[in-house]
């Protein structure tokens, strides 16, 4: 078992060496979204009434959270006080 790690190793070693398939230009123009890419991030558009309905689904997101959490805090704190 240890001979075939071994081997992909050394294998896996070879490839980096050769730069085979390690190509960033290549990896750029294979890429699904290298029209938005610029470099060192991914920058999509967003329209404003997305942007709008994206930082709403957070901010119920973190709301639901926000309650869950002071729900179950409750909660346990009135089991831990049962005779």
């Amino acid at each position: 078992m240890y001979g075939a790690l071994w081997i992909l190793l050394l294998l896996f070693m070879q490839l980096l060496a050769e730069g085979q398939g390690w190509d960033e230009q290549s990896d750029r123009n294979n890429m699904l979204g290298a029209r938005y890419y610029d470099g060192k991030k991914i920058v999509l558009p967003v329209s404003e009434d997305a942007m709008r309905d994206l930082l709403n689904h957070w901010l119920h997101q973190a709301t639901g959270s926000f309650m869950s959490a002071f729900a179950n805090n409750k909660i346990n704190k009135f089991v831990m006080n049962l005779p």
